[in-house]
């Protein structure tokens, strides 16, 4: 892989990065070069058979570097979204611990995630505080707020930008497979501030779209660790399903339950590269004190596209 433009590149990202509570300070181009030559020696750590590396920036403070997933190819990028779909947050956690990346989802509060439209945990842990992330040779920048997924090729003698919708399936335009005229789905529901004693329980149905990443997830979560409160989330599967593009099949989403005293618990019955162009996904969530008994009663979330 050539390495000589990714940290040219790199100083532009840092002139665009998305998330406006990171600071990015430019420094000299020759010295980013440099990095990126000691970068390109190091090796692919192997977890779980998901061939990954941390791109270290350390011409920067450590207060304004940016580092990055680099994952050596599409299909070990593949099998990180497979793989930590629907484990707990503790193993998105692990993932982070085993590299010593500073990821988008450790780094950032959900808040400010969701301010930026990164909805999903797992998509937030591919990404670096500025929303880059690297598969083979193609190195992307995501701006999901603003519809915009940069991709520069590394591999290219000449620094060029290709610009792209958080709509679009980018790794088929990429590997010529042409370019859908199907419009993909949009859509959340939400719930936040709902108070159960002390406790403020936040509680979503969303479809992420990110040109490389999309995902159907609902998630409820309480501001607070331990404690006596409960919480509960409830996926029927009688009507839920969903389309891909591309793919005739209408599949249907599995039934699913979880609850307890952790401080979050989701289920996200879609992940992958390809977007979804029809769904149908309602989840029923309740919080209760098993203290007070004082609960909120079940309530549902649901969001639809193209049924």
């Amino acid at each position: 892989m050539k390495t000589k433009n990714i940290f040219t590149i790199t100083l532009m990202v840092i002139a665009a990065c998305v998330v406006a509570v990171v600071s990015c300070t430019k420094e000299k181009t020759e010295n980013l070069k440099q990095e990126a030559i000691k970068n390109n020696e190091s090796s692919f750590s192997n977890i779980n058979g998901i061939h990954v590396r941390v791109e270290h920036d350390t011409t920067m403070s450590k207060e304004a570097r940016i580092d990055w997933l680099n994952f050596e190819t599409k299909s070990d990028y593949e099998l990180a979204i497979s793989t930590y779909s629907n484990l707990p947050e503790d193993s998105l956690v692990a993932f982070e611990n085993r590299l010593s990346f500073n990821s988008m989802r450790s780094s950032l509060t959900e808040l400010q995630r969701e301010d930026n439209e990164i909805e999903d945990d797992l998509l937030a842990t591919l990404l670096s505080p500025c929303g880059t992330i690297q598969i083979g040779d193609y190195y992307f920048v995501l701006n999901v707020s603003k519809d915009t997924v940069l991709m520069y090729d590394l591999s290219s003698a000449i620094e060029t930008v290709r610009v792209f919708s958080t709509d679009d399936e980018i790794f088929d335009i990429l590997e010529n497979k042409g370019e859908s005229g199907d419009k993909g789905c949009s859509a959340k529901n939400k719930v936040k501030g709902s108070d159960v004693g002390c406790n403020s329980i936040n509680a979503k149905v969303v479809y992420q779209k990110a040109g490389i990443y999309f995902s159907l997830q609902s998630k409820i979560k309480k501001d607070c660790y331990g404690g006596t409160l409960e919480l509960f989330l409830s996926c029927g599967g009688n009507t839920n399903t969903y389309k891909r593009n591309r793919d005739n099949t209408i599949y249907a989403i599995p039934a699913y339950g979880v609850y307890g005293g952790d401080h979050s618990y989701h289920y996200r019955p879609y992940s992958g590269i390809r977007k979804l162009v029809n769904f149908h996904f309602s989840v029923s969530f309740l919080a209760r004190d098993s203290f007070s008994n004082i609960d909120t009663g079940w309530f549902d979330l649901s969001i639809h596209c193209g049924v």
